[in-house]
Order: C-alpha cells, then sequence, then structure tokens
C-alpha cells in the first residue's frame, strides 16, 4: 500500500487537499470516499481503515477534505451545496485520470457527503456502485424543519432566526454560513437515490439522533442489486460497531468492483 498526499484543484480554483491510497498490485478500480459535514478526510479514523482494507482487496481510493473542512482551501461559513458538488465533481476528474482506461468506480458517501454524492450521480451516473453510511436524505427533515434530537438542538427556530441576523449558525463549534441553509428547501436527495439502477449498500444505525434511520430504510435499497443494513443499537458514527459498517463497505465495493 502507498499512500500520496495531493492537492486537487476545484473548479472555481478552491484547492482541495486529498490522500491517494494506491494498492500494491494492479488495481481493480477506485472508491472515492465522501465525508459529512464538520467531519474530514479520514471520518473520524474510519475512512483511512477503509482505504486500508480496500487496498488490501486490490482496489485503490481517494479521499479529500471538502471546501471549508480540514486542511482544503475556503471558510466553512461559504460553503454550499453547490460548492460540494462542484468539489467532487473536481475529485471525480482527478480520479479518472489516475485509473486505467474503463476501470470501475465507487463512492462511499457518509452523511451529508451523500447530498452532493446523489447530486453527482443525477448529472453524471458514470459510478459502478455505492455505500452510504448514516446518510442525509431529507435536508428538510434533518436541518430547516428538524426531526431528530440533533437537529432540534442545533437548528431550533430561534437558532435560525439568529442566523438571519448574524449569516452563520453554529454546528457544536463549526460554523456554516446562511447561503447553505437557503439551498436546502429546492434540494431533494431521496427522490435521486430512489431513481438509482446501480447497486447501493445503505449502512444506518438504529438510534441515529441525527439523519433518519427510517427514510434509509425506505429508500436506501432502490433497485433489486440493492441493500440496507441495520447496525442495532447504536447511533450516528456507528460507536462500537464501526467495524461492521467498514467490513461490509469493503466487503460490498469488493463484490462489485473487479
Amino acid at each position: 500500500m502507498n499512500e500520496i498526499a495531493i492537492k486537487i484543484s476545484g473548479t472555481d480554483g478552491i484547492t482541495l487537499d486529498a490522500r491517494l491510497v494506491r494498492t500494491d498490485e494492479t488495481a481493480k478500480g477506485m472508491v472515492i470516499l465522501v465525508h459529512g459535514i464538520t467531519s474530514g478526510k479520514d471520518e473520524g479514523g474510519l475512512y483511512a481503515r477503509v482505504a486500508e482494507l480496500l487496498a488490501r482487496a486490490g482496489i485503490d481510493s481517494l479521499r479529500f477534505d471538502f471546501r471549508g473542512h480540514g486542511q482544503s482551501g475556503g471558510r466553512s461559513t461559504d460553503m454550499t451545496i453547490r460548492g460540494e458538488t462542484d468539489d467532487l465533481f473536481a475529485v471525480v476528474s482527478y480520479a479518472r485520470s489516475q485509473m486505467r482506461s474503463g476501470a470501475p468506480l465507487g463512492i462511499l458517501a457518509s452523511s451529508f457527503g451523500t447530498v452532493a454524492t446523489m447530486n453527482y450521480l443525477q448529472k453524471s451516473p458514470d459510478i459502478r456502485t455505492l455505500v452510504l453510511w448514516n446518510p442525509v436524505l431529507d435536508l428538510q427533515h434533518t436541518f430547516t424543519h428538524p426531526q431528530l434530537p440533533w437537529g432540534k438542538n442545533y437548528f431550533s427556530k430561534e437558532k435560525q432566526a439568529e442566523m438571519k441576523q448574524t449569516g452563520q449558525i453554529l454546528i457544536g463549534t463549526f460554523p456554516v454560513g446562511k447561503a447553505l441553509f437557503d439551498e436546502m428547501d429546492d434540494c431533494f436527495p431521496y427522490r435521486i437515490l430512489e431513481r438509482l439502477t446501480l447497486p447501493v449498500l445503505t449502512v444506518h444505525g438504529d438510534r441515529d439522533a441525527c439523519t433518519s434511520y427510517d427514510l434509509s430504510m425506505r429508500y436506501g435499497a432502490p433497485n433489486p442489486q440493492s441493500e440496507t443494513l441495520t447496525l442495532s443499537g447504536v447511533g450516528h458514527g456507528f460507536g462500537k460497531k464501526s467495524p461492521q459498517a467498514i467490513d461490509a463497505a469493503v466487503r460490498w465495493f469488493t463484490r462489485w468492483i473487479e
């Protein structure tokens, strides 16, 4: 396994920090690892482990920080759905430049990373297979009209009213701008997911207080090649059952990327 630190130029000049992990053999394909909001390219260490196991299975991987996250350029308060979607297009383009012609490409998206991933797939359905971890499928349900404890805590009516005055809102200590929220009522990831024909594995903890487990079970297997996996008793990020989520993802990519 060989891990290389790289910089990818975004479509609007934002520089994205990334890690390309090469297998020690001729790669069967590549997986792009797409992180969630307030997180980064390692996704709390989970993505680094996925990259290691994929390399052992003969699959390259590419993980990166979205704009305003980690070591990439831009401010978190300037982050938007449109901007993250542009970032993913730039990353996929770079990935293609590093692959042999015709090699299959997969995506693993966590939480809010699902939003840019669905936007990408709506425009460019050239991905062989997809794994979703605790996906954000309904932005209204999660953010603008929150139905779960995490959203009710961070995005209450009072805090959204304050955001209109200050131009930003805090997710913990991570500030995001009003422009991000202004996009949310016109974006419906679940509608894109339910029309996909590629094989999808959706993994979700049934105690998730951030994103909807019920929506994942409803939309997460959009065709006969797709499956859902429930991790019982754990919440967002999988906690003690994170090895099961990692193993399930690696097995899925090994199955579909060959």
